[in-house]
């Protein structure tokens, strides 16, 4: 056996590799675990200034949105890119002088630098033009946003405010921000929502911003607060402002509204509300339009966008009509990745919203909305209606953002967690037996939610034991009844045998609980909760006015002379019988907020008549569903509510409040810039005759009308005027109008047939994008027959077609602006050349001064 000796250098080779793999796999282990470390620190200090730096500027929204776009979107990423290229928003193009495009970029800069927002030195316009639809615009830009994702890129947010008095797209002025910044699509999600429910609402755009050659991108065009806002929505002109800390009103346009006496008025009016208000002097419905308020709450808990109630985001709107505050939807800041947690009602540091919570009335109106919202019909129908707009909107959108995902899942999730908290009220409310000593018996009632029930009565053994209406905002609030007090509960031995019914509001649901405990839901509604003189029904007494509570009736005896205002509560309709004769001394007058029924005859109508200047007038406010009734009604010599901050300008004036006149006459109305003024309202006129009327005859605004065989006769002014509205006239006849027999604007329509106008100033007008059609029309000694112009700048031209016309003793037959058309049997007539048919009419040439 041959035994060789170990080859050294094989052993030393095999010693060294093991050496080398060895030393390697250490290695490795060293750089991993230093990578790792090094991933770590670099990680945590990216979301660190995420979290921190990134929130400041914006970033950390633009990289959410990112993220969720790519999960959200993925393989729609490419079909969105092609869609956002074949989009065609409008293009604003603006030519800024370099210096003062410097002095922007300046501003900027140190902006960036110091990390703080807008001073008011920042806030200085700056002169530039703006070319849309090939038309150049001088215009003045800053910059704007409260916040510095405003200014954190190149796209930055900017004011743009119209000048020499035009407008564009309806407005005066406007925000162009990064998209970014108001969450892209999100806010003119959340303003369909106001749109869609009546309120003062803001308009926005997607729109191509290019600023000296350079293309920006798609901006979101948010219109700003003035006067056109509020008149495309139907609202009369007035103050729009925001409750500022310490007690401070930011009127928007003050100077505007010092300068006009009536806005003034109101502003005094306002302010001294307001204070009023805070200081626990006025009842706050008088102050805030809780019907508004209650949909306003419960969209913002629908939107999850409870930013709106910060003091810098609160805007409201003055309602000249009701003389109540109504909120104006903006800055929801709704996010689809915050997660609801709470609702408004829970928000105890809101000091506006403690204020309206602490009336049971409101918040009786707050959850029947919260209920309305949170029903999956309503979602549903909303998604269905704005889907072809949210569509094209979004194509726009991708132009820029190919990624971005808008999805209605946390519009579905906020609502499951509104019916939630609405359907587990319930189930928190606790009653419990508690015996006392002498054997007496108690029933404790507690409420453990943070939610308000409201107990109206306590059914015991079919008993009925009535109890104080309270409201049980929480546990600290408990209903204790002493069984004692009732004969059929004198000791313990009978408690076996009781059952109690409570009634809880604001729920459509029942519950029953432990101790055979049942709890029926429904609305209760206390007379004359919204009454503005707590005497009313004293005030009612001494006119001998006939109050039927069961039936919800009042009703007027067959003579009554009033020296003050009378006003009737909501739910509570008037009723006048044939006959009836109402006279307004000096400051008497009619407000109602139920519908009335004026029932005439022929043989034995009923007079309402003034005998001064001092009110002598006639209001109906409205739920906009029940209608009024006036038949056979003479109103004779009467004015206006006699108050500058009242925006009432009618001497019968009706307001969200459908009505059908027939056979009536109005006849000799002083002061009152409107014998008949009816505000968003349906209304039918048959058979009647406007006599004599100081200044127009019939004013319409924003309402669907028809009127059929009716006179006018020596009116002052218009004959009728129509805002906003959609009319069916036939049967007209006007004789000896001052100013326009007919008046349409802002977008009216009126379609008719057989006219004949008489010793008229002039006879038809159609103004900004209204369209007038009638058939068969005479007119004879008159000024102007036709005339069809652009008044407001945010409006467009005038159109009138008709058919089948007889003019005769015409002193200008045609007066018909450039853009504008007036049509006879098919045929165009030629404008005037090149002249402003404004500069032409309200008295300068024809017509009166308005």
């Amino acid at each position: 056996m041959i035994i060789k000796k170990p080859n050294s250098l094989k052993l030393k080779l095999s010693r060294n590799t093991t050496y080398r793999k060895f030393n390697k796999i250490f290695l490795n282990k060293y750089i991993n675990i230093l990578f790792f470390l090094f991933f770590i620190f670099f990680t945590s200090t990216y979301f660190f200034w995420l979290g921190a730096y990134g929130r400041i500027d914006g970033t950390l929204g633009r990289y959410r949105v990112f993220l969720n776009g790519l999960y959200q979107e993925n393989i729609n990423i490419v079909k969105n890119f092609v869609n956002g290229k074949l989009s065609n928003p409008a293009s604003f193009s603006f030519d800024v002088k370099f210096q003062n495009l410097k002095e922007i970029q300046n501003k900027i800069d140190l902006l960036r630098k110091n990390e703080k927002i807008l001073d008011k030195e920042e806030r200085k316009l700056v002169n530039a033009s703006l070319t849309y639809k090939g038309e150049k615009y001088d215009v003045g830009i800053r910059l704007a946003g409260g916040e510095m994702d405003h200014v954190s890129s190149t796209k930055w947010s900017f004011r743009c405010k119209v000048k020499n008095g035009k407008s564009i797209m309806g407005m005066h002025e406007f925000n162009l921000m990064n998209p970014h910044t108001r969450l892209l699509m999100s806010p003119w999600v959340c303003n369909e929502f106001y749109k869609k429910n009546d309120f003062i609402n803001i308009n926005y755009e997607f729109v191509d911003i290019t600023i000296n050659g350079e293309l920006k991108g798609v901006y979101i065009l948010e219109e700003w607060f003035d006067k056109p806002m509020i008149e495309k929505d139907g609202g009369r002109a007035g103050i729009i402002f925001s409750p500022r800390y310490n007690d401070v009103i930011k009127i928007f346009k003050e100077n505007k509204v010092l300068k006009n006496d009536q806005l003034k008025s109101q502003l005094s009016y306002l302010k001294n509300n307001y204070f009023g208000l805070i200081n626990g002097e006025v009842n706050p419905s008088f102050f805030f339009d809780y019907d508004k308020f209650a949909k306003h709450f419960a969209l913002v808990d629908l939107l999850n966008g409870s930013h709106v109630y910060n003091r810098q985001n609160t805007i409201w709107y003055f309602n000249p009509i009701t003389k109540l505050v109504e909120p104006i939807g903006r800055e929801w800041s709704s996010r689809a990745f915050n997660k609801i947690e709470s609702i408004t009602i829970d928000l105890e540091d809101v000091y506006f919203n403690k204020i309206l919570f602490s009336d049971e009335n409101f918040t009786k109106l707050y959850f029947k909305e919260l209920e309305l919202v949170s029903s999956k019909s309503y979602l549903e129908s909303f998604f269905t209606e704005i889907k072809a707009e949210k569509d094209s909107l979004s194509s726009i959108l991708h132009k820029d953002y190919p990624y971005y995902n808008y999805s209605f899942d946390y519009l579905i999730r906020n609502q499951k967690y509104i019916r939630n908290r609405l359907n587990k009220i319930t189930d928190k409310i606790d009653t419990k037996l508690i015996i006392k000593e002498h054997n007496r018996a108690f029933i404790q009632i507690i409420n453990n939610t943070n939610l308000p029930i409201q107990l109206n009565e306590i059914i015991l053994n079919n008993e009925n034991i009535s109890i104080e209406n309270k409201l049980l905002q929480d546990s600290s609030n408990m209903v204790l009844l002493d069984l004692d007090d009732y004969s059929n509960f004198s000791s313990a031995k009978k408690l076996e045998t009781i059952f109690l019914n409570i009634e809880v509001l604001f729920l459509n649901q029942k519950k029953t609980f432990s101790k055979k405990v049942l709890i029926p839901i429904e609305y209760r509604n206390s007379l004359f909760t919204f009454l503005s003189k707590p005497n009313q029904e004293k005030i009612f007494k001494k006119y001998d006015l006939k109050i039927n509570h069961q039936k919800q009736l009042i009703e007027f005896p067959q003579e009554v002379s009033f020296d003050e205002v009378i006003i009737i509560p909501p739910n509570y309709n008037l009723i006048c019988n044939a006959g009836t004769k109402i006279k307004f001394e000096d400051g008497g007058g009619l407000v109602s907020y139920s519908s009335i029924y004026l029932n005439g005859s022929r043989d034995s109508p009923i007079i309402i008549e003034g005998n001064s200047s001092q009110s002598n007038s006639l209001v109906v406010i409205g739920n906009g569903v029940d209608t009024s009734k006036i038949n056979y009604t003479n109103f004779y010599n009467l004015s206006k509510i006699n108050e500058k901050d009242w925006g009432i300008t009618g001497s019968i004036t009706f307001y969200k409040a459908p009505v059908i006149f027939d056979n009536c006459s109005f006849s000799n109305n002083v002061i009152a810039d409107d014998f008949l003024n009816i505000i968003k309202s349906n209304f039918k006129i048959n058979n009647c005759v406007f006599n004599n009327s100081f200044a127009d005859a019939l004013d319409a605004d924003f309402c669907t009308g028809v009127l059929n065989n009716m006179e006018f006769n020596n009116i002052g002014n218009d004959a009728l005027d129509f805002s906003g509205s959609n009319i069916y006239v036939d049967s007209i006849n006007f004789k000896k109008v001052g100013d326009k027999a007919i008046s349409a604007g802002e977008g009216t329509i009126i379609n008719g047939s057989s006219l004949i106008a008489s010793s008229c100033e002039i006879a038809i007008t159609s103004k900004d994008d209204s369209f007038i059609f009638i058939e068969d029309v005479n007119i004879f000694n008159t000024k102007v027959a036709f005339c069809a112009f652009n008044k407001k700048s945010i409006y467009g031209p005038g159109v009138i077609e008709i058919r089948n016309s007889k003019l005769s003793k015409i002193d200008v037959p045609f007066l018909i602006e450039k853009g504008s058309r007036l049509t006879i049997d098919d045929s165009i007539v030629d404008p005037v050349n090149n002249k402003k048919v404004k500069d032409m009419l309200y008295g300068i040439e024809y017509g009166k001064k308005s």
